[in-house]
């Protein structure tokens, strides 16, 4: 189960990017966030997560090697296993837009 609270990031992150509104990406930055925050929680020593911890997460060179490893460890009736393998479908392409969204948005988030 998730600390983080999930719902007021999305709803930072949406007002954000308000302006771009798209059901393809939001449902994408949804399941990045999902996934991601599944695996700081469950690795770090925290056992909570908040959008910079994401962000700081997502800005590692291996993260996405790191999270692979970690999911496929991770039961496949996992809710947070079906957001990662949304996301590890996409090209890179679309991964590093992706990314590069939520990174965006993150950082207008006040701290």
């Amino acid at each position: 189960m998730l600390t983080m609270e999930k719902e007021k990031i999305l709803s930072l992150l949406e007002k954000q990017g308000a302006e771009h509104f798209d059901p393809y990406w939001d449902a994408l930055e949804e399941n990045l966030l999902v996934a991601v925050s599944y695996y700081i929680t469950n690795t770090s020593p925290k056992k909570h997560c908040n959008i910079r911890d994401v962000a700081d997460f997502l800005k590692e060179e291996s993260w996405f090697k790191k999270l692979s490893e970690f999911f496929e460890t991770v039961s496949d009736s996992q809710d947070e296993k079906a957001a990662y393998v949304s996301i590890a479908a996409v090209s890179n392409e679309i991964m590093n837009g992706l990314v590069a969204g939520v990174l965006t948005k993150a950082d207008k988030i006040p701290f």
